[in-house]
């Protein structure tokens, strides 16, 4: 954790999900597994910001393919100037 992290330290599930993007459930799953670090402070659980962030950067990059629609168009253009 030597990047610097200019955020706040930590933060609620709700402002980590908002944050981060994942639902509830899927960042308690995170959370146990123990990718991600948490404090507990009373009743709420609060994430440290800094090992959320290095969790998800380190996820691998989504390789998505164009839609069927976008293909078509592709090919279309292809076709036409051919």
């Amino acid at each position: 954790m030597s990047d610097i992290y200019d955020g706040p330290l930590y933060a609620t599930i709700k402002d980590t999900c908002d944050r981060f993007g994942p639902k509830p459930s899927k960042l308690y799953e995170i959370l146990g597994e123990g990718h991600i670090k948490a404090k507990k402070f009373g009743k709420r659980v609060l994430v440290d910001q800094r090992s959320a962030k290095e969790y998800f950067d380190s996820l691998p990059i989504a390789k998505i393919k164009p839609s069927a629609r976008a293909r078509r168009r592709l090919e279309e253009k292809q076709s036409q100037s051919v």
